[in-house]
């Protein structure tokens, strides 16, 4: 299993919402970004405490996924996949601006303020590869410990001072894998490590039932309904009602 390097990179933060396209596992991914995330960020970072927990590993019938925070190699792979599932959606985010976004946090050396992991899975079939690569990248998820690196909302923001996941995206070929959970895992233990909060927030769409099956069984439960901003004319753009979620953080 790969070592955790020195110092972790990056975070990410913002708004949510749920699109078919971008499923966790089995169901739609129920939060992502908004458009304008890479204007007025303020990035003030401290060292995160403890990152062993971040790096995980498991067996899919496809091979292995290891979990691990976002690294330099990942940055192309994870800008396709998450502008590849939000695509068509009322908060599409473009390939160029995610990949800023990424190398703007990479940049920043440090994680406690926000975190990227990534589940990158290699195979048993090096066929279904890029070509040139020995690995690929199947999974990525965004979680925000501090309102200074969090997206523009679309929708209410969660309260001040608790984390809020911000997006998830998996390669659909690769779903009921156990990949979102995996992730989801990694962040809260993020979350824990930093020391930023004691809860972590985010939106999923009333009717996806799948979505909010998964949460429940992470041990979110609902905080409050939200409605469409913007009323019948956000509705006609696409949006739909979603529930803010919450978990409380155990302290190490």
């Amino acid at each position: 299993m790969t070592k955790p390097p020195g110092p972790l990179h990056e975070g990410f933060g913002g708004a949510a919402a749920s699109h078919e396209s971008a499923r966790l596992d089995i169901s739609a991914t129920t939060v992502q970004a908004a458009p304008g995330f890479i204007s007025g960020v303020e990035l003030v970072l401290f060292p995160l405490r403890d990152t062993t927990s971040l790096y995980k590993e498991v067996s899919i019938p496809e091979g292995q996924v290891v979990v691990r925070p976002l690294e330099e190699e990942d940055v192309v792979g994870s800008s396709v996949l998450l502008s590849r599932a939000f695509a068509g959606s009322p908060e599409a985010l473009t390939f160029n601006d995610v990949t800023k976004y990424y190398r703007k946090m990479l940049e920043a050396n440090d994680w406690s303020k926000g975190l990227v992991l990534v589940a990158r899975l290699t195979p048993t079939d090096p066929s279904i590869l890029p070509k040139g690569r020995k690995v690929m990248l199947i999974g990525t998820m965004s979680i925000s410990f501090d309102e200074s690196t969090r997206i523009r909302e679309v929708y209410p923001t969660p309260p001040a001072g608790a984390a809020y996941l911000t997006n998830m995206a998996i390669d659909q070929r690769f779903r009921r894998r156990g990949v979102a959970s995996l992730l989801l895992t990694g962040g809260l233990e993020g979350a824990r490590a930093s020391g930023c909060c004691n809860q972590v927030y985010l939106h999923v769409r009333d009717k996806d039932t799948p979505a909010l099956a998964l949460y429940q069984k992470m041990g979110f439960e609902s905080h409050k309904k939200e409605s469409v901003p913007g009323g019948v004319f956000g509705m006609l753009s696409g949006r739909k009602p979603q529930t803010l979620m919450r978990i409380a953080l155990e302290p190490l």
